[in-house]
């Protein structure tokens, strides 16, 4: 997991990678997927998850993208040949296929910072100011 904060833009992005067996083997075992940018979306709705224990089932994701829509951030998941873009200013999924495969999954996210004095996130973060 990678964040950073990009002050010129007013922007804090997020980068969070794993080298498992990707989303749709995950979900395969408990859901009908289709293919790799089926199960992504399918993964992005509440209560959806490769786990089989009852507790916290399928919230990670679907928490995720309702920030992402709600901040009207961007958001980009490859999982092996499936890609899910969502552009908080579209407001819209957009699922395809790639030719090649991802080894795992990786998720990208965009956030915009508003209504924050330049500083504020970088001091709460700065890990000497504590």
């Amino acid at each position: 997991m990678s964040a950073r904060i990009y002050e010129p833009k007013n922007q804090v992005r997020f980068a969070i990678a794993d080298m498992g067996r990707g989303i749709h083997a995950s979900l395969k075992a408990h859901h009908s997927v289709g293919t790799d940018a089926q199960a992504i979306e399918r993964a992005l709705t509440e209560r959806i998850s490769g786990r089989s224990e009852r507790r916290n089932l399928g919230m990670g994701l679907a928490n995720v993208y309702g920030i992402v829509r709600a901040a009207r951030g961007d958001m980009f998941i490859l999982s092996l040949a499936g890609v899910v873009e969502f552009r908080g200013s579209e407001q819209r999924l957009r699922p395809r296929t790639l030719d090649a495969s991802f080894p795992g999954t990786l998720v990208f996210l965009r956030l915009p910072m508003r209504n924050l004095t330049s500083g504020t996130i970088a001091d709460l973060l700065d890990p000497w100011s504590l």
